[in-house]
This record gives C-alpha cells, sequence and structure tokens, in this order.
C-alpha cells in the first residue's frame, strides 16, 4: 500500500490494477490511499487504521456499504476509537441500468 502524496499525487505512474481509495466528505476527499490490486479484508483494516482512522474526529460519521471487506473483524473498533460511529448500507438489489422515462409514444397528445 502506499499513501497519496500532499497533493494528491501518487509517487509512480498509476497501473490497471491500482485502486484508489479516498473517503469523501462534505467539503471534498479526505484519507487518500493508493492500492496495489484489489480491496480484500487485511488491505481494508490497514487502511481503516493507518489513514482513516487518524483523519477521523470524535462525532464524524463513516458509512460504508456491503463490500465483504468492510465487514472483517476490528474495522468497526479502529472507526469507534477514534470517536466516530459507523454506519452500514442496506444491501439492496442492483438496479437496471435501462432508462425508466416514458417512451415518446407514451406521451399524451
Amino acid at each position: 500500500m502506499r499513501r497519496a502524496l500532499p497533493g494528491g499525487r501518487a509517487s509512480r505512474a498509476l497501473e490497471d490494477d491500482d485502486l484508489h481509495r479516498p473517503g469523501l466528505r462534505l467539503d471534498g476527499m479526505a484519507a487518500p490511499m493508493l492500492l496495489d490490486g484489489p480491496m480484500n479484508g487485511p488491505a481494508f483494516l490497514a487502511y481503516a487504521e493507518q489513514v482513516l482512522a487518524p483523519e477521523l474526529s470524535p462525532g464524524d460519521i463513516v458509512v460504508m456499504d456491503n463490500l465483504p471487506a468492510h465487514k472483517i473483524s476490528g474495522v468497526r473498533e479502529v472507526i469507534e476509537k477514534a470517536g466516530a460511529r459507523l454506519l452500514s448500507c442496506r444491501h439492496t438489489r442492483p438496479t437496471s441500468t435501462r432508462s425508466r422515462w416514458p417512451s415518446q409514444s407514451s406521451k399524451p397528445s
């Protein structure tokens, strides 16, 4: 794992299997990390401990989706130790990518 340099620039060129994992705040990105390869449980726990937690303040809310890497033991404890609250998104089925707008022929005349 490699953390981004100040200014958000990585220390080397990005490759196809690299993953840039930032946190999002109302005022922009926070806790950026560059990961060589896919996100897994141990990599996410290291991110939570070494990158995310130092940027959390008491009262912050961390919202995570249902990625299996987010659910490993220790992640909740790291976030709560920093004084933040963890919320998880409910599992939902993916929505169709088809347009839900009515067709032109269904418009009233």
